[in-house]
């Protein structure tokens, strides 16, 4: 009697630890094909076509601002670097006629020509400053040029992207074989996408370094415009 209880509660003890396994592995699979049926996280968000048109309209707008902002401080730079010439000439040749004056033993004269040669420089300097403010412009503008070039290129990716997926989705449910191959086509765009995303932002950076360095520039050139007119900031 005793060794048929124990046979029967081998048995079961056998037959409960059996099922526990075979749970375990059911939860397993479970969880496998839970794993394996989670949707892609999506990384490069759709975006319409209509928008990447218009934006990429906004982005040759903004080229063709750069360029010319970028012509008008290449002209302005050039007249403010002939002014720097001019004033250099002026002192040099008030420094001339000090030194005559002061050969001669004209005091009043030299008084004069401290003041005129004080002037003098105090516009060369502006000049200098403008100058400054100017070669700022144009390297700004030239970056400005480089970070719309790089948002249409990254928009051109991404309009490409977009009329990929759009096709994806209308042959989904009858060519599954076209699916396939345009699905490795998209997840190549999407990482040209990003690259050029990446690109866009170092440029970006650029442009803001450059926006500060003119802004210091015109702090110097509101400065020194000050000093030339004799007045004072403070």
């Amino acid at each position: 009697m005793r060794a048929a209880i124990s046979v029967a509660a081998l048995a079961l003890a056998f037959g409960t630890t059996a099922a526990s396994a075979q749970d375990a592995v059911t939860d397993s699979t479970v969880a496998a094909a839970r794993i394996g049926a989670a949707p892609a996280v999506t990384v490069v968000p759709a975006r319409s076509e209509d928008y990447l048109r218009r934006a990429m309209d906004d982005a040759k707008m903004h080229e063709r601002e750069a360029e010319a902002t970028l012509g008008r401080a290449t002209e302005e730079r050039a007249l403010a670097n002939a002014r720097i010439e001019v004033k250099k000439r002026e002192i040099a040749t008030i420094d001339a006629r000090r030194k005559l004056a002061g050969k001669e033993k004209n005091e009043s004269a030299k008084i004069a020509l401290n003041v005129e040669k004080r002037a003098a420089e105090g516009e060369r300097k502006l000049a200098e400053r403008l100058d400054a403010v100017y070669e700022s412009e144009i390297e700004l503008a030239k970056k400005s040029r480089e970070l719309a070039q790089a948002e249409q290129r990254t928009l051109e990716h991404e309009l490409e992207l977009a009329g990929r997926r759009t096709e994806r989705d209308r042959l989904a449910q009858t060519e599954p074989a076209s699916v396939a191959r345009l699905d490795h086509v998209i997840v190549a765009l999407e990482r040209r996408v990003l690259e050029a995303r990446r690109a866009h932002a170092a440029v970006a950076k650029d442009v803001a370094t450059r926006e500060q360095k003119i802004a210091e520039r015109r702090i110097q050139l509101f400065e020194a415009n000050l000093e030339a007119t004799g007045r004072s900031g403070r």
